[in-house]
């Protein structure tokens, strides 16, 4: 323990090192200087296209009727485009009659093959200039063919110029509308038994001809008021023909009755394609006739004309007895 003038000497000391510390470290270290606010890149300015498209069709387009497409082309950007082209495709199904050219511009008509195979026609509009917020409009007037597919025709619609930013290009400059075509029901029915006559108890054949002169039919049935279901058949092409046959006696009883016979199928669109024909069968002759499309047709019975040999039979023997007694 020491004496009391070294304690005091070090209490006087406290004070004289709390200052030497503190202007040890003086002056205090700067804050960090806050992140620098990045300047906002200006937006992009230019021309700025778009395209709307729309047709007068209310439903399925029947082949062989006219349907009509407007285009309206927009400048929504700030400045003026040059050299605008306006293009239009549409199927090989569809033969345009005219447009109209926007004021200021022409239309010229192409037709292209594409590397598939498919073919097109194409409407090119060119337009030497398009002002900011300025539009226009043009109308394009097509007959659709009567040897169109049975499937959707789609007008595709672009607009583009060499003025407008590649940053501006987008969905916007292209824009499409699409029609079903209504498919064409060409289904007819043709029946024929052989032989064409047979006594009662014989067996004989039917066969059943379903004939396709339109659109392809799916799940086609056929049927008989005689023989019941006949067959199905998954699919009829254009211009194709399927048949079936069925075997059956002739009766017995001498009866003549008229038989209906049928067939159904389903469109590509989803609609209904029939046929319909009946046939008048007589049991005593085994004689048959039937037609197609639902032609009625009447089959001949041998009734009629074996009465009418007896009756000159009969009159042939009278006269002879009458010569006989002279």
């Amino acid at each position: 323990m020491g004496s009391r003038p070294a304690r005091r000497a070090a209490a006087g000391a406290g004070p004289f090192l709390a200052v030497v510390l503190a202007l040890s470290v003086w002056p205090p270290p700067a804050a960090a200087d806050p992140s620098p606010t990045p300047t906002p890149s200006p937006a992009t300015s230019g021309p700025d296209l778009e395209l709307l498209v729309s047709s007068s069709a209310s439903g399925l387009l029947p082949k062989g009727g006219r349907v009509s497409y407007s285009v309206v082309a927009r400048n929504v950007g700030d400045a003026r485009a040059t050299s605008v082209v306006i293009a239009q495709r549409l199927p090989v199904g569809v033969r345009v009659l005219s447009t109209t050219a926007p004021e200021g511009g022409a239309c010229d008509l192409s037709s292209t093959i594409d590397s598939q195979g498919h073919g097109s026609t194409v409407a090119l509009c060119r337009l030497p200039s398009l002002d900011p917020g300025g539009s226009v409009h043009i109308a394009l007037r097509a007959v659709v063919r009567l040897d169109a597919a049975c499937a959707p025709i789609v007008d595709h619609a672009s607009v583009s110029s060499p003025d407008e930013p590649a940053a501006m290009v987008d969905a916007g400059n292209r824009a499409e509308v699409s029609d079903p075509v209504a498919c064409a029901c060409g289904l007819s029915l043709i029946v024929e038994t052989a032989p064409a006559s047979a006594a009662p108890g014989s067996r004989v054949v039917t066969r059943f001809s379903v004939v396709n002169s339109g659109d392809r039919v799916r799940q086609v049935a056929v049927s008989d008021g005689r023989l019941g279901h006949v067959a199905t058949f998954a699919w009829v092409p254009p211009g194709g023909t399927r048949t079936a046959s069925l075997p059956w006696r002739v009766p017995r009883s001498p009866t003549s009755i008229v038989v209906p016979s049928s067939a159904h199928g389903v469109l590509d669109d989803g609609t209904t394609c029939a046929a319909r024909t009946r046939r008048t069968f007589s049991a005593a002759s085994g004689s048959e006739a039937s037609g197609a499309a639902g032609t009625p047709f009447t089959g001949q019975s041998a009734a009629p004309l074996v009465a009418i040999a007896v009756l000159l039979l009969l009159g042939g023997a009278a006269l002879w007895i009458t010569r006989r007694r002279r």
